[in-house]
């Protein structure tokens, strides 16, 4: 009796745990929100998956991470640099055009600076 309620319990707790990591992973395609614009983030990793070494370097790095920490000026100069490269393919090349503007929006409908 012990054995088959622990059995359950276990298959309980492993079904949701399975339940909880297919709907945490699915909200992460979508678009965030930032300010009152949606940043499409998840389509400007996407263009990147499986590019070389040299197109995927510290350029992709800092549009990441200046948007992660919301230093969107540090995103924009690495999608600035990242625009230059000559050998984007299209589609990455509209990524960076997309989250340049979407990025520049945010800037522009960002919050108040407070005083200290």
């Amino acid at each position: 009796m012990k054995i088959t309620k622990l059995f359950y319990g276990l298959l309980t707790a492993s079904l949701l745990g399975l339940v909880a990591c297919s709907k945490s992973s699915s909200g992460s395609l979508a678009p965030s929100e930032i300010n009152g614009v949606k940043v499409d983030k998840p389509s400007f990793v996407a263009a990147f998956e499986n590019a070389p070494p040299e197109v995927k370097g510290s350029d992709y790095s800092e549009v990441l991470e200046g948007i992660r920490y919301r230093q969107w000026d540090r995103a924009l100069v690495a999608l600035d640099k990242l625009a230059q490269q000559p050998n984007l393919s299209e589609a990455q090349k509209k990524s960076v055009g997309q989250l340049t503007e979407q990025l520049k929006q945010v800037v522009i409908k960002g919050p108040p600076a407070t005083s200290q």
